[in-house]
């Protein structure tokens, strides 16, 4: 992964879009922007292969993503795991995970998490339409209810 001129998280309590400058290139080797996040719901979901509490959150995951991934939002997995890159695409293949993923061999000393001062997993950051973190550490049902705010409509499945 990538950053260029990223801008801090304090940034968003300040009011600013997290994503002002922001490029990074996920696991399939897409580059995304700032202008690829803007008007999105983003969920990042800091994770590891060997994290049980990770691997119990991904059927909640996948459920979100197929509920909310066409009305805007968009679910960035970064795994924080020393695992060869193979090994982590047999991994994302073997639990059914078709969002996108940025792999960050350096664990939590890599720049994306300690941008968002990630010193464990699991940890995800919800992020709304205008670029401002909004809450942290959410999951199951608490993380549904709160993008269920932000995405309103029949999300009934």
């Amino acid at each position: 992964m990538t950053l260029a001129t990223a801008p801090s998280a304090a940034a968003s309590s300040a009011g600013e879009s997290l994503w002002r400058a922001e490029e990074w290139t996920d696991f399939e080797g897409r580059t995304w922007t700032a202008e690829d996040l803007a008007g999105r719901v983003v969920l990042l979901d800091f994770w590891a292969t060997w994290c049980a509490p990770c691997l119990a959150e991904l059927p909640h995951l996948r459920d979100l993503h197929e509920r909310y991934g066409d009305r805007g939002l968009v679910i960035v997995g970064v795994a924080l795991d020393a695992i060869e890159r193979r090994d982590l695409r047999s991994f994302l293949l073997r639990h059914d995970v078709d969002w996108p993923q940025v792999h960050e061999r350096d664990g939590t000393g890599a720049a994306f998490a300690q941008r968002f001062a990630v010193e464990a997993v699991p940890v995800t950051v919800l992020v709304d339409r205008e670029g401002r973190m909004i809450a942290r550490d959410l999951r199951g049902k608490a993380l549904a209810k709160v993008i269920g705010t932000l995405l309103p409509g029949d999300a009934s499945r």
